[in-house]
């Protein structure tokens, strides 16, 4: 019973969640910004999923190309079958879908090609390491790389997590991945935070000559 309970729980917040960021993300679409959610396990078997993301983009006016579902390669192990199936109903939807945490997982490459996403994201393990990982080159170049390459082989956009450095950055860029995402770039920001930074780089665009 606790864990049904635990369950309830955690869907729920999941959907308030996805609302929420709906919400703000339609403030930002005027600037092509994309809006990543992650869903947990828990999340991504809820028989209710399709129709909660659906009402989301309704009720929020968000336009479906600007939300992204980022599901944690754990989540889509075990039943293939319905993973699929949940997958296209998604994209049905019209939003983007990617893999996150590619790498940890141990999941069977050959399903890769038949889920149908958009995005796969490196884990931050091979890109920094653990905790006080190198910052003068990738912790796993190697294991980047063939990731790399097998994605672009499926046409998936590449995004490294735990980017760092710009060596980090310069690494990951000569060998193909199309985004970074890591401290490098920004801290964590708030709403308000990405608010005030796209207004700025729209008041800078519009001075240009």
């Amino acid at each position: 019973v606790r864990e049904l309970l635990e369950e309830g729980k955690t869907t729920e917040l999941g959907r308030v969640i996805l609302e929420k960021a709906c919400m703000d993300a339609v403030r930002w679409q005027q600037h092509n910004v994309v809006v990543a959610v992650n869903l947990s396990p828990i999340q991504f078997r809820n028989p209710n999923l399709v129709n909660e993301v659906r009402n989301a983009l309704e009720s929020s006016g968000l336009d479906p190309k600007f939300l992204e579902l980022e599901i944690t390669e754990s989540a889509v192990l075990g039943d293939v079958e319905n993973t699929i199936k949940v997958m296209n109903e998604l994209k049905t939807l019209g939003i983007r879908l990617a893999i996150d945490d590619f790498g940890t997982g141990y999941s069977n490459l050959a399903h890769l090609k038949h889920f149908n996403v958009d995005v796969l994201k490196i884990d931050q393990a091979f890109v920094r390491g653990g905790n006080g990982g190198p910052l003068d080159h990738l912790s796993d170049g190697a294991i980047v790389e063939a990731v790399i390459g097998m994605a672009k082989a499926f046409k998936l956009h590449v995004v490294a997590e735990g980017v760092e450095s710009i060596h980090h950055a310069d690494e990951l860029r000569t060998l193909g991945a199309d985004l970074g995402q890591g401290f490098y770039f920004s801290r964590p920001v708030s709403g308000e935070g990405i608010d005030e930074f796209l207004a700025a780089e729209f008041e800078s665009g519009a001075r240009q000559p």
